[in-house]
């Protein structure tokens, strides 16, 4: 496994700081354009089912139970 896609022991993952620089980003632009009439939005995606999802967490029960434990604002 390479570096960027492990989890710290303090549980920060490595892509958190790439998607807040796509929202720093977004923000930056919005002031940018906002003039113009122009709305910029920035959605982060919350987990979705993949097959690694499927695969670590095979039963409904444990995805959710993941997910109340791992999601902050819930599944």
């Amino acid at each position: 496994m390479s570096v960027s896609g492990r989890t710290l022991a303090f549980r920060l993952n490595a892509a958190n700081s790439a998607k807040a620089a796509v929202h720093a980003w977004a923000k930056g632009l919005s002031r940018e354009i906002a003039k113009h009439g122009v709305t910029i939005n920035s959605l982060q995606p919350g987990r979705i089912i993949t097959e690694q999802i499927l695969r670590l967490h095979p039963t409904e029960e444990n995805r959710r139970e993941f997910a109340a434990k791992e999601i902050p604002a819930g599944a």
